[in-house]
């Protein structure tokens, strides 16, 4: 068998179980053997990442958003308040899917696996941290269905007035130069949230759209 024959399948087709790239060569061969040549060009075969569908204009503001940060030293991160609201839903694909890649390629498109917003909507929470330092959890009160969700009124109420302002103030009374950092959706982003955050002094860290894998608070809800 061609060894490089496999790994050209495996590129190819990130999913394709290691039985069907076996025999798909000639002479056929075991997945055994294909996890072994696989691994001698450290690919392995791994659980695929599910990430929020980008668009292309997305990628390019991730890939700016990186090359800013680059070299961003750590002191800094450490001054920033990373939150986000989670769903907490009943429904959706338990199965796993594996795919074939090498270390730190899991969030290339072929490897990852498009989410989109849930509609099965049962609670919804809102959380803070910071490095070395564990923040508010609350779990929002908003109607839920069409028109119900999370907007910029609420999110004002329900979380900037109260646990959020509360524990800047805390913070920043401990550390200079903190920063906020929250995921762009509309409640976030509109010109009153914007205006809120202004008239409170609070400076805003830049995210870009649709990446919850850039900010660190995301394991946690795991």
């Amino acid at each position: 068998h061609s060894h490089r024959a496999i790994i050209n399948l495996a590129k190819k087709e990130r999913r394709k179980p290691l039985a069907d790239i076996g025999n798909s060569v000639i002479p056929k061969i075991s997945a055994s053997t294909v996890q072994r040549e696989l691994g001698k060009d450290n690919y392995h075969r791994i659980h695929a990442k599910y990430t929020p569908y980008l668009r292309p204009a997305t990628i390019i503001k991730r890939r700016q958003h990186a090359r800013r940060f680059k070299n961003y030293p750590m002191e800094k991160y450490k001054l920033v308040i990373y939150s986000d609201e989670c769903y907490v839903h009943i429904g959706g694909n338990k199965g796993a899917i594996y795919v074939t890649h090498r270390p730190h390629k899991c969030y290339i498109p072929k490897c990852t696996i498009p989410t989109f917003l849930q509609s099965s909507v049962r609670v919804m929470i809102w959380g803070a941290i910071m490095w070395d330092w564990k923040g508010p959890l609350l779990v929002l009160d908003y109607p839920g269905g069409r028109g119900g969700g999370m907007n910029s009124v609420r999110y004002k109420e329900q979380v900037l007035e109260g646990a959020l302002l509360q524990f800047y103030t805390e913070i920043n009374q401990e550390r200079t130069g903190v920063q906020f950092l929250q995921v762009n959706v509309p409640c976030h982003t509109s010109k009153s949230s914007k205006k809120w955050f202004q008239d409170h002094g609070i400076p805003l860290f830049p995210h870009p759209p649709s990446s919850p894998d850039l900010n660190p608070i995301e394991p946690v809800w795991h």
